[in-house]
Protein backbone atom coordinates (compact mmCIF):
# COMPACT_ATOMS: atom_id res chain seq x y z
CA UNK A 1 0.00 0.00 0.00
CA UNK A 2 1.13 3.41 -1.12
CA UNK A 3 1.52 6.30 0.74
CA UNK A 4 0.26 9.57 -0.20
CA UNK A 5 2.93 11.33 1.91
CA UNK A 6 5.77 9.49 0.28
CA UNK A 7 5.36 11.52 -2.94
CA UNK A 8 7.34 14.83 -3.46
CA UNK A 9 6.54 17.73 -5.45
CA UNK A 10 9.38 20.48 -5.78
CA UNK A 11 9.31 23.38 -8.00
CA UNK A 12 12.93 25.00 -9.06
CA UNK A 13 13.71 28.41 -10.47
CA UNK A 14 16.47 29.06 -13.28
CA UNK A 15 18.40 31.85 -14.77
CA UNK A 16 17.17 33.27 -17.45
CA UNK A 17 19.39 31.97 -20.01
CA UNK A 18 17.95 32.08 -23.44
CA UNK A 19 15.32 35.25 -23.01
CA UNK A 20 13.20 37.58 -20.56
CA UNK A 21 11.27 34.21 -19.34
CA UNK A 22 12.18 32.38 -16.05
CA UNK A 23 12.32 28.79 -16.11
CA UNK A 24 10.62 26.61 -13.70
CA UNK A 25 11.36 22.98 -13.08
CA UNK A 26 8.67 21.13 -11.58
CA UNK A 27 9.64 17.65 -10.97
CA UNK A 28 6.87 15.27 -9.27
CA UNK A 29 8.83 12.13 -7.56
CA UNK A 30 6.89 8.44 -6.58
CA UNK A 31 7.23 6.26 -3.77
CA UNK A 32 9.77 3.70 -4.15
CA UNK A 33 8.28 0.34 -3.79
CA UNK A 34 8.28 -0.90 -0.86
CA UNK A 35 9.21 -4.34 -1.67
CA UNK A 36 10.80 -6.01 -4.88
CA UNK A 37 7.92 -7.70 -5.72
CA UNK A 38 5.30 -6.90 -8.24
CA UNK A 39 2.39 -4.47 -7.94
CA UNK A 40 0.68 -5.31 -11.00
CA UNK A 41 0.72 -8.27 -13.95
CA UNK A 42 1.82 -6.91 -17.44
CA UNK A 43 -0.34 -7.64 -20.58
CA UNK A 44 1.75 -6.87 -23.63
CA UNK A 45 0.76 -6.52 -26.87
CA UNK A 46 3.34 -6.48 -29.30
CA UNK A 47 1.90 -5.44 -33.20
CA UNK A 48 4.65 -6.77 -35.45
CA UNK A 49 5.69 -5.24 -38.63
CA UNK A 50 6.31 -7.98 -41.38
CA UNK A 51 5.87 -6.06 -44.49
CA UNK A 52 8.52 -6.16 -47.28
CA UNK A 53 10.45 -2.80 -45.95
CA UNK A 54 11.07 -4.89 -42.82
CA UNK A 55 13.12 -7.97 -44.77
CA UNK A 56 16.71 -8.85 -43.94
CA UNK A 57 18.54 -7.44 -40.60
CA UNK A 58 15.59 -5.71 -39.44
CA UNK A 59 13.07 -9.15 -39.27
CA UNK A 60 16.19 -10.76 -37.66
CA UNK A 61 16.17 -7.95 -35.21
CA UNK A 62 12.98 -8.09 -34.45
CA UNK A 63 12.65 -12.11 -33.80
CA UNK A 64 15.67 -11.66 -31.77
CA UNK A 65 13.92 -8.68 -29.95
CA UNK A 66 10.70 -10.93 -29.06
CA UNK A 67 12.84 -13.80 -27.73
CA UNK A 68 14.84 -11.72 -25.14
CA UNK A 69 10.99 -10.23 -24.26
CA UNK A 70 9.55 -13.84 -24.15
CA UNK A 71 12.53 -14.87 -21.78
CA UNK A 72 12.11 -11.49 -19.23
CA UNK A 73 8.45 -12.04 -18.80
CA UNK A 74 7.24 -14.27 -15.85
CA UNK A 75 4.38 -17.01 -15.61
CA UNK A 76 1.97 -14.42 -14.51
CA UNK A 77 2.79 -11.73 -17.03
CA UNK A 78 0.82 -12.14 -20.37
CA UNK A 79 1.67 -11.66 -23.85
CA UNK A 80 -0.23 -11.10 -27.55
CA UNK A 81 1.40 -11.36 -31.00
CA UNK A 82 -0.03 -9.18 -34.13
CA UNK A 83 1.65 -9.76 -37.30
CA UNK A 84 0.47 -7.01 -39.75
CA UNK A 85 1.29 -6.13 -43.73
CA UNK A 86 -1.35 -4.87 -45.79
CA UNK A 87 -3.73 -6.56 -43.27
CA UNK A 88 -3.15 -7.67 -39.26
CA UNK A 89 -3.92 -10.86 -37.67
CA UNK A 90 -3.14 -12.15 -34.26
CA UNK A 91 -0.29 -14.75 -34.71
CA UNK A 92 -0.34 -15.65 -30.74
CA UNK A 93 -3.38 -14.99 -28.33
CA UNK A 94 -2.88 -12.96 -24.97
CA UNK A 95 -2.02 -15.60 -23.04
CA UNK A 96 0.40 -16.21 -19.43
CA UNK A 97 4.02 -16.76 -20.00
CA UNK A 98 4.38 -20.05 -18.56
CA UNK A 99 7.14 -22.19 -19.40
CA UNK A 100 5.55 -24.05 -22.12
CA UNK A 101 3.91 -21.19 -23.39
CA UNK A 102 7.58 -19.75 -23.85
CA UNK A 103 8.89 -22.51 -25.74
CA UNK A 104 5.75 -22.64 -27.97
CA UNK A 105 5.91 -18.94 -29.03
CA UNK A 106 9.66 -19.03 -29.42
CA UNK A 107 9.02 -21.73 -32.24
CA UNK A 108 6.51 -19.41 -33.85
CA UNK A 109 8.63 -16.28 -33.29
CA UNK A 110 11.29 -18.62 -35.40
CA UNK A 111 8.55 -18.95 -37.90
CA UNK A 112 7.97 -15.12 -38.37
CA UNK A 113 9.04 -14.00 -42.26
CA UNK A 114 8.37 -10.22 -43.94
CA UNK A 115 6.01 -9.79 -46.91
CA UNK A 116 3.49 -7.42 -48.33
CA UNK A 117 2.99 -3.78 -47.93
CA UNK A 118 2.66 -1.46 -44.45
CA UNK A 119 -0.54 -0.66 -42.27
CA UNK A 120 -0.03 0.09 -39.40
CA UNK A 121 -3.66 0.97 -38.31
CA UNK A 122 -4.69 -2.56 -39.26
CA UNK A 123 -2.35 -3.79 -36.29
CA UNK A 124 -2.85 -1.13 -33.81
CA UNK A 125 -7.02 -1.95 -34.23
CA UNK A 126 -5.88 -5.62 -33.45
CA UNK A 127 -4.25 -4.75 -30.18
CA UNK A 128 -7.06 -2.60 -29.07
CA UNK A 129 -9.80 -5.15 -29.57
CA UNK A 130 -7.71 -7.04 -27.13
CA UNK A 131 -7.22 -4.69 -24.65
CA UNK A 132 -10.70 -3.47 -24.77
CA UNK A 133 -11.88 -7.22 -24.20
CA UNK A 134 -10.06 -7.91 -21.49
CA UNK A 135 -10.79 -4.96 -19.92
CA UNK A 136 -14.51 -6.13 -20.23
CA UNK A 137 -13.83 -9.50 -18.75
CA UNK A 138 -10.89 -9.04 -15.90
CA UNK A 139 -11.14 -7.47 -12.52
CA UNK A 140 -7.63 -8.04 -11.91
CA UNK A 141 -4.68 -5.25 -11.57
CA UNK A 142 -3.20 -5.87 -14.91
CA UNK A 143 -1.33 -2.97 -16.61
CA UNK A 144 -1.39 -2.93 -20.44
CA UNK A 145 0.91 -1.70 -22.59
CA UNK A 146 0.93 -2.03 -26.48
CA UNK A 147 4.62 -2.42 -28.46
CA UNK A 148 4.70 -1.44 -31.98
CA UNK A 149 7.69 -2.46 -33.56
CA UNK A 150 8.53 -1.34 -37.16
CA UNK A 151 10.35 0.85 -39.34
CA UNK A 152 6.91 3.30 -39.48
CA UNK A 153 7.05 3.18 -43.10
CA UNK A 154 3.27 2.83 -43.62
CA UNK A 155 1.78 3.12 -47.29
CA UNK A 156 -2.11 3.68 -46.25
CA UNK A 157 -1.33 6.85 -43.83
CA UNK A 158 0.80 9.39 -42.81
CA UNK A 159 1.81 10.38 -39.54
CA UNK A 160 -1.15 13.10 -38.56
CA UNK A 161 -3.95 10.70 -40.22
CA UNK A 162 -2.81 7.81 -38.26
CA UNK A 163 -2.41 9.61 -34.62
CA UNK A 164 -5.84 10.90 -35.85
CA UNK A 165 -7.15 7.16 -36.77
CA UNK A 166 -5.95 6.14 -32.94
CA UNK A 167 -7.45 9.14 -31.17
CA UNK A 168 -10.52 7.70 -32.84
CA UNK A 169 -10.22 4.54 -32.22
CA UNK A 170 -9.93 4.87 -28.47
CA UNK A 171 -12.21 8.07 -27.97
CA UNK A 172 -14.97 7.29 -25.07
CA UNK A 173 -13.18 4.06 -24.20
CA UNK A 174 -11.21 4.95 -21.00
CA UNK A 175 -8.57 2.32 -22.02
CA UNK A 176 -5.63 2.51 -19.55
CA UNK A 177 -2.74 1.75 -21.42
CA UNK A 178 0.21 3.15 -23.03
CA UNK A 179 1.15 2.79 -26.51
CA UNK A 180 5.60 2.09 -26.98
CA UNK A 181 7.26 2.51 -30.47
CA UNK A 182 10.61 0.36 -31.73
CA UNK A 183 12.18 1.99 -34.88
CA UNK A 184 14.09 -0.57 -36.36
CA UNK A 185 16.22 0.08 -39.32
CA UNK A 186 18.40 3.68 -40.18
CA UNK A 187 15.59 4.16 -42.90
CA UNK A 188 12.66 3.78 -40.38
CA UNK A 189 10.58 6.68 -39.97
CA UNK A 190 10.81 8.38 -36.34
CA UNK A 191 8.34 11.13 -37.01
CA UNK A 192 5.52 8.60 -37.22
CA UNK A 193 6.78 6.23 -34.65
CA UNK A 194 7.52 9.19 -32.03
CA UNK A 195 3.67 10.67 -32.88
CA UNK A 196 2.22 7.38 -31.95
CA UNK A 197 3.69 6.59 -28.98
CA UNK A 198 3.08 10.13 -27.47
CA UNK A 199 0.06 9.96 -28.21
CA UNK A 200 -0.70 6.68 -25.51
CA UNK A 201 1.84 8.25 -22.93
CA UNK A 202 4.74 5.91 -23.95
CA UNK A 203 8.49 6.49 -25.51
CA UNK A 204 9.43 6.13 -28.89
CA UNK A 205 13.18 4.01 -28.99
CA UNK A 206 15.56 3.41 -31.86
CA UNK A 207 16.50 -0.01 -31.88
CA UNK A 208 20.16 -0.34 -33.15
CA UNK A 209 21.46 -4.17 -31.75
CA UNK A 210 20.41 -6.61 -29.08
CA UNK A 211 22.11 -4.93 -25.99
CA UNK A 212 20.19 -1.96 -26.57
CA UNK A 213 16.53 -3.77 -26.99
CA UNK A 214 16.75 -5.58 -24.20
CA UNK A 215 16.86 -2.31 -22.01
CA UNK A 216 14.37 -0.75 -23.61
CA UNK A 217 12.45 -3.99 -22.73
CA UNK A 218 13.38 -3.60 -19.10
CA UNK A 219 12.27 0.08 -19.20
CA UNK A 220 8.74 -0.97 -20.72
CA UNK A 221 8.14 -4.25 -18.85
CA UNK A 222 9.73 -2.51 -15.39
CA UNK A 223 7.14 0.22 -15.60
CA UNK A 224 4.14 -1.57 -16.52
CA UNK A 225 4.59 -3.81 -13.21
CA UNK A 226 5.34 -1.18 -10.99
CA UNK A 227 2.07 1.37 -11.75
CA UNK A 228 0.83 2.52 -8.78
CA UNK A 229 -2.62 4.46 -10.64
CA UNK A 230 -3.62 3.72 -14.03
CA UNK A 231 -5.22 7.62 -13.69
CA UNK A 232 -3.28 10.51 -12.23
CA UNK A 233 -3.07 14.20 -12.94
CA UNK A 234 -1.27 17.31 -12.05
CA UNK A 235 -2.54 20.58 -12.18
CA UNK A 236 0.04 24.07 -11.79
CA UNK A 237 -2.26 27.29 -10.61
CA UNK A 238 -0.37 30.43 -11.07
CA UNK A 239 -1.32 32.36 -7.94
CA UNK A 240 0.63 35.99 -9.18
CA UNK A 241 -1.62 37.99 -11.45
CA UNK A 242 1.90 39.31 -12.43
CA UNK A 243 2.84 36.38 -14.23
CA UNK A 244 1.87 34.20 -16.95
CA UNK A 245 3.00 30.35 -18.39
CA UNK A 246 4.39 31.10 -21.59
CA UNK A 247 5.54 27.36 -22.72
CA UNK A 248 5.81 23.92 -21.67
CA UNK A 249 8.97 21.97 -23.11
CA UNK A 250 8.14 18.91 -23.99
CA UNK A 251 4.50 18.95 -24.21
CA UNK A 252 4.06 16.79 -27.71
CA UNK A 253 5.30 14.28 -25.57
CA UNK A 254 2.31 14.39 -23.14
CA UNK A 255 -0.53 12.04 -23.26
CA UNK A 256 -3.46 15.04 -22.80
CA UNK A 257 -2.36 18.81 -21.67
CA UNK A 258 -3.98 22.45 -21.21
CA UNK A 259 -2.03 25.15 -21.05
CA UNK A 260 -2.98 29.01 -20.60
CA UNK A 261 -1.21 31.49 -19.21
CA UNK A 262 -2.76 31.41 -15.39
CA UNK A 263 -2.60 27.41 -15.79
CA UNK A 264 -1.49 24.58 -16.84
CA UNK A 265 -2.70 20.67 -16.76
CA UNK A 266 -1.59 17.25 -17.83
CA UNK A 267 -2.61 13.69 -16.99
CA UNK A 268 -0.91 10.64 -16.80
CA UNK A 269 -2.01 7.01 -17.94
CA UNK A 270 0.35 5.55 -16.03
CA UNK A 271 1.91 6.57 -12.50
CA UNK A 272 4.99 4.18 -11.26
CA UNK A 273 6.49 3.61 -8.46
CA UNK A 274 9.98 5.03 -8.12
CA UNK A 275 10.02 7.06 -11.34
CA UNK A 276 10.81 10.88 -11.05
CA UNK A 277 8.52 13.20 -13.57
CA UNK A 278 9.72 16.33 -14.95
CA UNK A 279 8.18 19.17 -16.14
CA UNK A 280 9.85 22.29 -17.58
CA UNK A 281 8.01 25.72 -17.60
CA UNK A 282 9.07 29.21 -19.08
CA UNK A 283 6.84 31.64 -17.02
CA UNK A 284 7.45 35.38 -17.34
CA UNK A 285 7.73 36.97 -14.28
CA UNK A 286 7.17 40.55 -13.36
CA UNK A 287 9.90 40.98 -11.17
CA UNK A 288 8.73 44.69 -10.21
CA UNK A 289 5.82 43.33 -8.84
CA UNK A 290 6.85 40.06 -7.62
CA UNK A 291 8.70 40.05 -4.35
CA UNK A 292 11.42 37.13 -2.82
CA UNK A 293 8.91 34.92 -1.12
CA UNK A 294 5.54 35.34 -2.62
CA UNK A 295 3.52 32.39 -3.52
CA UNK A 296 3.56 31.90 -7.36
CA UNK A 297 2.70 28.13 -8.04
CA UNK A 298 -0.09 26.26 -6.64
CA UNK A 299 0.53 22.42 -7.75
CA UNK A 300 -2.37 19.75 -6.93
CA UNK A 301 -1.41 16.08 -8.32
CA UNK A 302 -4.00 13.53 -8.06
CA UNK A 303 -4.15 10.12 -8.40
CA UNK A 304 -6.33 6.76 -7.84
CA UNK A 305 -4.48 4.18 -5.87
CA UNK A 306 -5.01 0.72 -7.25
CA UNK A 307 -3.47 -1.01 -4.11
CA UNK A 308 -6.63 0.79 -2.37
CA UNK A 309 -9.79 0.48 -4.52
CA UNK A 310 -8.94 3.14 -6.89
CA UNK A 311 -9.47 5.63 -4.01
CA UNK A 312 -8.83 8.94 -4.97
CA UNK A 313 -5.38 10.67 -3.11
CA UNK A 314 -4.31 14.53 -3.42
CA UNK A 315 -1.16 15.60 -2.74
CA UNK A 316 -0.72 19.46 -3.13
CA UNK A 317 2.48 22.07 -2.63
CA UNK A 318 3.09 25.39 -2.89
CA UNK A 319 5.59 27.10 -4.10
CA UNK A 320 7.21 30.10 -3.26
CA UNK A 321 9.29 32.52 -5.63
CA UNK A 322 13.24 32.76 -4.23
CA UNK A 323 16.73 32.68 -5.18
CA UNK A 324 18.49 29.40 -4.12
CA UNK A 325 21.44 28.99 -5.74
CA UNK A 326 21.67 25.15 -5.16
CA UNK A 327 18.20 25.02 -6.92
CA UNK A 328 19.07 27.32 -9.42
CA UNK A 329 22.01 25.06 -10.68
CA UNK A 330 20.17 22.07 -10.93
CA UNK A 331 17.19 24.25 -12.86
CA UNK A 332 19.75 25.34 -15.01
CA UNK A 333 21.00 22.07 -15.93
CA UNK A 334 17.43 20.96 -16.80
CA UNK A 335 16.12 24.20 -18.46
CA UNK A 336 19.48 23.79 -21.14
CA UNK A 337 19.08 20.31 -21.76
CA UNK A 338 15.14 20.50 -22.81
CA UNK A 339 16.51 24.07 -24.92
CA UNK A 340 19.44 22.48 -26.70
CA UNK A 341 17.31 19.43 -28.03
CA UNK A 342 14.07 21.79 -28.52
CA UNK A 343 16.23 23.79 -31.23
CA UNK A 344 17.72 20.72 -32.69
CA UNK A 345 14.07 19.07 -33.07
CA UNK A 346 12.86 22.71 -34.81
CA UNK A 347 15.89 22.92 -37.26
CA UNK A 348 14.93 19.42 -38.02
CA UNK A 349 11.41 20.55 -38.93
CA UNK A 350 13.18 23.68 -40.72
CA UNK A 351 15.47 21.16 -42.87
CA UNK A 352 12.56 18.84 -43.89
CA UNK A 353 10.89 22.42 -45.50
CA UNK A 354 14.24 22.79 -46.82
CA UNK A 355 14.63 26.22 -45.20
CA UNK A 356 18.67 25.85 -44.66
CA UNK A 357 19.79 28.92 -43.64
CA UNK A 358 17.07 29.06 -40.99
CA UNK A 359 18.21 26.01 -39.41
CA UNK A 360 21.66 26.69 -39.74
CA UNK A 361 21.41 29.88 -37.74
CA UNK A 362 19.68 27.92 -35.04
CA UNK A 363 22.73 25.25 -34.49
CA UNK A 364 25.25 27.61 -34.83
CA UNK A 365 23.39 29.93 -32.36
CA UNK A 366 22.84 27.58 -29.97
CA UNK A 367 26.80 26.03 -30.35
CA UNK A 368 28.12 29.21 -29.52
CA UNK A 369 26.15 29.87 -26.83
CA UNK A 370 26.90 26.54 -25.21
CA UNK A 371 30.65 27.45 -25.64
CA UNK A 372 30.65 30.97 -24.37
CA UNK A 373 27.98 29.75 -21.45
CA UNK A 374 27.67 27.08 -20.10
CA UNK A 375 30.12 25.96 -17.79
CA UNK A 376 29.03 22.35 -17.49
CA UNK A 377 29.87 19.38 -19.32
CA UNK A 378 28.77 20.19 -22.83
CA UNK A 379 30.46 17.90 -24.88
CA UNK A 380 26.97 15.29 -25.36
CA UNK A 381 24.79 18.53 -26.44
CA UNK A 382 27.85 20.05 -28.62
CA UNK A 383 28.42 16.42 -30.06
CA UNK A 384 24.43 15.96 -30.88
CA UNK A 385 24.69 19.42 -32.75
CA UNK A 386 27.38 18.62 -34.56
CA UNK A 387 25.94 15.61 -35.87
CA UNK A 388 22.64 17.61 -36.87
CA UNK A 389 24.89 20.13 -38.26
CA UNK A 390 26.72 17.66 -40.53
CA UNK A 391 23.08 16.87 -42.20
CA UNK A 392 23.30 20.00 -44.11
CA UNK A 393 26.24 19.22 -46.01
CA UNK A 394 24.25 18.19 -49.19
CA UNK A 395 20.50 19.31 -49.54
CA UNK A 396 19.66 16.31 -51.47
CA UNK A 397 20.25 13.51 -48.75
CA UNK A 398 17.26 14.55 -46.78
CA UNK A 399 16.06 10.82 -46.29
CA UNK A 400 19.85 9.24 -45.90
CA UNK A 401 20.76 7.04 -43.32
CA UNK A 402 22.57 10.19 -41.15
CA UNK A 403 18.87 12.35 -41.29
CA UNK A 404 16.79 9.26 -39.67
CA UNK A 405 19.78 8.33 -37.29
CA UNK A 406 20.18 11.97 -35.78
CA UNK A 407 16.71 12.55 -36.09
CA UNK A 408 15.72 9.36 -34.06
CA UNK A 409 18.42 9.98 -31.57
CA UNK A 410 16.64 13.98 -31.48
CA UNK A 411 13.31 12.31 -30.43
CA UNK A 412 14.22 9.89 -28.03
CA UNK A 413 16.33 12.79 -26.01
CA UNK A 414 13.56 15.02 -26.32
CA UNK A 415 10.85 12.61 -24.80
CA UNK A 416 13.64 11.22 -22.02
CA UNK A 417 14.58 15.09 -20.91
CA UNK A 418 11.27 16.80 -20.73
CA UNK A 419 7.97 16.42 -20.38
CA UNK A 420 7.44 13.59 -18.33
CA UNK A 421 8.97 10.05 -20.04
CA UNK A 422 12.23 10.21 -17.75
CA UNK A 423 14.50 7.18 -17.41
CA UNK A 424 14.28 5.87 -14.07
CA UNK A 425 15.32 2.77 -11.99
CA UNK A 426 13.29 1.51 -9.00
CA UNK A 427 14.08 -1.64 -7.54
CA UNK A 428 11.33 -3.89 -9.44
CA UNK A 429 13.22 -3.00 -12.77
CA UNK A 430 16.53 -3.42 -11.02
CA UNK A 431 15.80 -6.86 -11.19
CA UNK A 432 15.01 -7.01 -14.64
CA UNK A 433 18.21 -4.90 -15.35
CA UNK A 434 20.03 -7.61 -14.21
CA UNK A 435 18.15 -10.77 -15.70
CA UNK A 436 18.45 -8.70 -19.40
CA UNK A 437 22.36 -8.40 -18.92
CA UNK A 438 22.41 -11.94 -19.86
CA UNK A 439 21.05 -11.17 -22.89
CA UNK A 440 23.79 -9.45 -24.57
Amino acid sequence: MENINEIKISALKGDKLFNQNTPIIINLNSPEPESDEKKCNADLICVIDISGSMDGEKIELVRESLKILVEMMDKNDRLSLILFDNNASIYFPLNYMTEQNKKDLIIKIERIEARGGTNILSGLEKAVEIIKLEKENTNENRVSSILLLSDGCDNYSNDIQLSDSLKQLTKGLNLSFTLNTFGYGYDHDPKIMNKLANIRDGSFFLVEDYKKVAEYFVTVLGGCVSVISKKAELNVKLLNKNCKIIKIFGAENLYSYELKPEFFKTNLLQFICGKEYTFVLEIYVDEKNVKIGDELLDIYFTYEDINQNNKSMTKNYKYKYELTDVQIVKANEEYIRSQVYFVLDEALKLRKEYKNEEAKKLLLDIKDWLKNNYKGNNQCYLEDITKTINLFKDEYTFQSKGYSYVSSNIREKISKRAGTNMIYKNNIQANYSKKAQSYY
